[in-house]
Formats: C-alpha cells, structure tokens, sequence
C-alpha cells in the first residue's frame, strides 16, 4: 500500500513539474520514412572531405587544407627523451671516463642534488638554444640519433613522405567530383581554422598559430603566422607575422580586430590591416572578449567582454566606422554562445531561463523559463524554437532514476514542449532534428530508428 501511495505521490509531483508544458505538439510517424529524410538530409551536402579542413570559394569549389607540423614537433616527446640521453652522456663524460659510460654509475647518475641541479641546468641552456633553431638545423641534431633506432627512423621516413603530400594544397570541383593539385604552402605548423576567412577579393586568408619562446621555460607565448590563397594564380603569399596580439575578429576586407600587449604591459585595442601592415588604434579597449561572438546582420559584432566573477559586459563593435559601444548591461550566469539572431534579436539559455537581447535598443530582457535544468551542451535552433537535450531525475521508491527529455521553447509564443524519453542511452549524440517544410521538424531518434513530427505554433 505504501508503494503504491509512493507512485501516485511521484506521479503528481512529474504532472506539476511539466506543467504548463504542451505534449500534443508531437506525432509519431513510420521508421522507415523517419530514416528516409534524415538519410537524405544527412547526405544533401556531403562532400568527399572534411569540410573542417576546407573553406568554399566564390566559384563554388573548395580549398582543401590541412595542417601539417615539422617532424620535431610531431615526435617532440620521443626526440627529446633521445636527446636527453645525448645531453646525459655529454655531461656524465665532463666528469668521467668514455669507459664509465656503460656501468651502473652512469644508469643511475644524476644522484647527487648537485649532479640533478648542474644536469637541469645544462639541459635548460641547451634547449633554449635548440627551440631557436629551424627546422633544418633541429634535424641536423635530431636525424643521427633516430637512425639508431630502425622503427624510429622508418616513423620518420613515413611521416616526412606525408608532409610532401600537405606540402601542396588542393582544390574539389562539386560538379566535375575532382580534385586538382595547386600551389606549395609556404608555411608549416597549426592553422587556426575559426580563423580561416574568405576575403572580398575572392583571396583565402589563412592564420597560423606558433609558440614564441621569450624565457624557456617560463614564458610561451603565440606568434601569428599569416599565408594568402590568390584562386587566380593559385599561388600562396606569405605575409608579415605577428606577436603579442590577441585576435577578436578577422573580416573579409583583410582587416583584423585584436588586442595588442604592450612591452609595459598595457593593452590597447586596434585594427590590423593584413596588405600594408598598418595598425589603427581605437579609442575605447575590449579588455578580455570571450572566445565565441555572433555577426549581426546589420554588420556589427556582437562580443562579450569578461569580467571578474563568471560576469560578461556587452560589447558591440561597428567595423563601418570603427567604434566600440558598451552595452549597459552585465550578464552574469548564461551559456553565452547565441542560438540565434533573428530581426535584430539574439537568444540566450541559461541553466533554468532564456533571454532575449534587442540589439538595435541594446533591451536585455527574461521570456521565459524551461521546465527541465540544462547545461545547454545540445541544442538546435530552428524556426522560432529551441530544441534542448535535458536530463532529469525522479524517485518511485525512494531511488533516483535518471531520464531524458527534449524540450522545445517557441520564442514568440515563449511556451515550452517536452517530450520525455525514459531511460534513453546516448541520446546526446542519438537525436537529429530536420527542419521541414511548414513549420514541422523532425525529431529522429537515429540508433533507436524513431521518428516523431514536431509542428510549431
């Protein structure tokens, strides 16, 4: 009797939680005809690539370019516990004989606090010198001592028959299905792929990120390599690199919003122009942007600049005119990665409500709230509803069971849809939602090969 009065107790408790909440929005519809859209949407644009590694040009094809690292860096770990050991026997012969170098002494030196410090410091001097060197040099060092070692050398060879391969990049014909060999690079290292732009010119500027050594092992800090793809000549150019900076924002005239530190160590906020080199200081500073801002449709930037205690001041940057205008408000407590703009509004989610931003009266303002606590990891915007992956948890007996959910908040109706899954394994990476044709969505569960049709209000 007991149990059963508990499970019409947690019954009522689940009807008050999702109160408010509509459930008739969902129909069920036949797996195979489910499977067959989301097949069909999934390969509506597939390209023979990853399209991570590509940016479309203005004739419709695709650059297709990977980031490729010098051996050294590649086998960094392995190159330097080989150099460790020539550093190791170099030292241990300043105070021994070559005939010393194969017995338990030399296995077990450095043991001495003065051997371990005299030893850390040869080995700090030396890298100091290493880490400074080209690739060229670096190899010079590395390469004999690889050749001891016939896996390790075979590694090598292998890995440098595939930096000839990036060494090129490529260009994918989507009408033809081809690909075409153009242009050698004429930078190694890790492109910043957030950063890849097409410019107006029809050019691709593509953003290298390197460490910088000041004092090693101390102080590491970026250096920006920059490299232009001209379609015309299909040719690369590399341009002027740049240190002490942090980029906020590249745009496709070839001008760079970023920060720039100072040697007495004051920051000033300025425009970089990729061509000449030219530097335009602005008068008003964005201290710390958060890494992630949304492009308006009106052209502005829309930029959260950090402050203390997990709290974001609103920034907007106008590149028309250059300004920096400050938002009077401070957000404190939000996901601030935008879902959406639509006519001049920008969707937030925090963990319990959504807000809306009116960027032409800079009007922050709650819409509303959503029945089930997220961490807004999943989430789709479409139409004018966010689709949100939650879990919740509820107790029949006295047990915790964990369930899962998706819930859909209309932003102009500002009512919220719950569709709850019981028990429903790896739904995160499970669910694809389909936008359809008046205002219907399709919500397909793709491992479990279940359909349910969502129409908006």
């Amino acid at each position: 009797m007991n149990k059963i009065l508990k499970i019409i107790m947690a019954t009522i408790v689940l009807c008050i939680y999702f109160s408010n909440a509509a459930f008739a929005k969902f129909e069920k519809i036949n797996a195979e005809e489910a499977n067959k859209i989301y097949i069909t949407q999934r390969n509506k644009d597939k390209l023979p690539f990853d399209k991570h590694f590509s940016i479309k040009l203005q004739d419709g094809n695709y650059l297709i370019i990977e980031s490729y690292h010098p051996f050294s860096l590649l086998w960094d770990d392995r190159i330097s516990d080989l150099i460790q050991e020539k550093l190791k026997q170099e030292y241990f012969l300043k105070f021994n004989k070559p005939s010393m170098v194969n017995t338990v002494l030399y296995k077990e030196f450095p043991q001495t606090k003065a051997e371990k410090d005299g030893f850390r410091n040869y080995i700090d001097e030396y890298y100091e010198k290493y880490l400074t060197l080209s690739e060229e040099e670096k190899e010079k060092i590395y390469l004999p001592l690889l050749k001891n070692n016939k896996n390790y050398y075979n590694t090598y060879l292998s890995i440098k028959e595939r930096e000839k391969k990036l060494e090129h990049a490529q260009i994918y014909n989507p009408k033809t299905k081809e690909f075409k060999i153009v242009g050698k690079r004429t930078i190694q290292g890790q492109i910043n792929y957030k950063y890849k732009t097409l410019l107006k010119n029809g050019n691709v500027l593509l953003v290298y990120e390197k460490p910088l050594i000041i004092d090693y092992p101390e102080k590491v800090q970026t250096k920006f390599e920059f490299e232009v793809y001209n379609p015309q000549t299909e040719k690369f150019q590399k341009l002027k690199d740049l240190d002490n900076v942090k980029i906020i924002h590249i745009f496709d005239d070839g001008e760079i919003l970023l920060n720039i530190v100072n040697q007495n160590k004051t920051l000033k906020t300025s425009i970089y122009n990729i061509y000449d080199g030219h530097f335009t200081d602005l008068e008003n500073t964005i201290e710390n942007p958060y890494s992630k801002h949304i492009k308006l449709t009106d052209g502005r930037l829309l930029i959260f600049n950090r402050k203390e205690n997990k709290t974001y001041h609103i920034v907007y940057f106008d590149h028309k005119n250059n300004s920096i205008k400050k938002s009077k408000y401070d957000v404190c407590g939000i996901l601030y990665t935008p879902y959406h703009e639509q006519e001049n509004f920008v969707y937030f989610l925090s963990k319990k409500e959504i807000y809306k931003l009116d960027t032409q009266n800079d009007l922050f303002e709650k819409i509303g709230e959503i029945k089930i606590p997220t961490s807004g990891n999943t989430t789709k915007f479409i139409n004018n509803s966010i689709f949100i992956y939650n879990k919740y948890n509820y107790s029949f007996d006295g047990s915790i069971s964990s369930n899962t959910a998706i819930e859909i908040f209309n932003v102009k109706t500002k009512k919220t849809t719950i569709k709850k899954f019981l028990k429903l394994a790896n739904i995160d990476t499970n669910w694809a939602v389909i936008p359809l044709k008046e205002n219907k969505v399709l919500l397909y569960l793709k491992e479990d090969k279940k359909g349910f049709i969502y129409t908006e209000d």
